[in-house]
């Protein structure tokens, strides 16, 4: 975790696998992070600490993250999982729903 607004870091947090899409919903405290082992990490920001790992259901990375902040959706991409496919992620219930690309 890197203080931006003061250029320094602030602390490492361990996460099951490596990381790869980052979004950042500074309003919830939250960062969610894509993972190689086809999860997402959710880490609240205000105690440094993993919330929730949500499976894709895939067995490649999960990548490139958006949100809706409307309707409080995530989405994420199994780009490299043949079919490649994107999950959309309740930010409320922390549950998914997969589309087929």
């Amino acid at each position: 975790m890197i203080d931006t607004e003061n250029n320094r870091f602030v602390t490492s947090i361990p996460l099951t696998s490596a990381s790869n899409g980052i979004l950042a919903i500074p309003r919830a405290h939250e960062l969610w992070v894509g993972l190689n082992d086809s999860t997402l990490a959710v880490i609240d920001t205000t105690t440094n600490a993993v919330t929730h790992v949500i499976s894709t259901g895939g067995t490649a990375r999960a990548d490139e993250i958006a949100w809706d902040p409307v309707d409080r959706l995530i989405l994420i991409a199994n780009d490299r999982d043949s079919p490649p496919f994107v999950s959309f992620i309740s930010q409320q219930t922390f549950r998914r729903e997969n589309a087929a690309l």
